[in-house]
């Protein structure tokens, strides 16, 4: 990437340090997105804001009502994946909770888990979910970290989904994003990773990859040659402004 990007990349890891925190790509990330929301820009799928594309739009409010209505197709795509009632979900990768609130009101109390590297972006989510669900249903939400990964790998959950994460994770620190998924997916977990559908790894923006199912099949097989792996059709293209194609590797044990 040009010398900007890099420089840019440079200030927010020293920013970090500073902060007694080692930050990988993912931290460098959602550090930069999450000071672009505090500065009232607009983001595709985090934040509080709608965001049409449009250069230099920030975008309307979002509302308790306008909020509801998204991330409805991959809930339901979930769902056809085998998201059920009575069972124990983790959301890898939580972000504004667009896809959480809808497995909350599906789960029992206590059921739904979300995780993501920063609490700055789940923090949207929740003031738009409102209190009255949240105190309903009680999720579990925390910082990623190791033992928090620790943690919650000593009772797997039943499903575990990773939605628009592997788009951000650079093909360096695709050993680290799968061995966490692995390290969560137990023995009764099924694991459902969607990614954007190319036939090459292509660096698309500064912080954006795809990648063909072929490249992350790889990468898991390198952490666990015996694990389960399908790849399956992820239909939201409908719901994708930018007309993206997506499928989901299925893991299990």
């Amino acid at each position: 990437m040009s010398f900007r990007y890099a420089w840019n990349d440079l200030r927010t890891w020293v920013k970090l340090r500073l902060k007694g925190r080692t930050p990988g790509h993912g931290e460098i990330y959602a550090a930069k997105i999450a000071a672009k929301l505090r500065r009232g820009e607009a983001h595709a799928t985090l934040g509080g804001r709608a965001w049409d594309g449009a250069q230099g739009d920030l975008g309307t409010e979002w509302s308790s009502e306008s909020f509801a209505a998204r991330g409805v197709a991959v809930f339901e795509e979930l769902q056809r994946l085998g998201l059920r009632r009575g069972m124990r979900c983790l959301d890898y990768g939580c972000g504004s909770l667009r896809i959480g609130q809808h497995v909350m009101r599906l789960l029992d109390p206590g059921c739904y888990i979300g995780l993501d590297v920063t609490d700055e972006f789940y923090t949207y989510g929740l003031a738009n979910i409102g209190p009255e669900l949240i105190a309903e249903k009680r999720p579990h939400l925390a910082v990623l970290s190791d033992a928090v990964i620790d943690e919650q790998a000593k009772a797997p959950p039943d499903f575990l989904f990773s939605s628009a994460v592997v788009q951000h994770v650079p093909p360096r620190e695709l050993g680290t994003y799968f061995g966490r998924i692995l390290k969560l997916t137990g023995a009764d977990t099924t694991a459902v990773v969607s990614f954007v559908i190319a036939d090459k790894v292509q660096r698309t923006a500064q912080f954006s990859w795809f990648y063909p199912a072929e490249r992350l099949i790889r990468a898991v097989r390198d952490l666990d040659p015996a694990i389960r792996i399908d790849v399956v059709p992820y239909d939201i293209t409908d719901q994708d402004r930018r007309g993206r194609q997506r499928q989901a590797l299925v893991l299990r044990r």
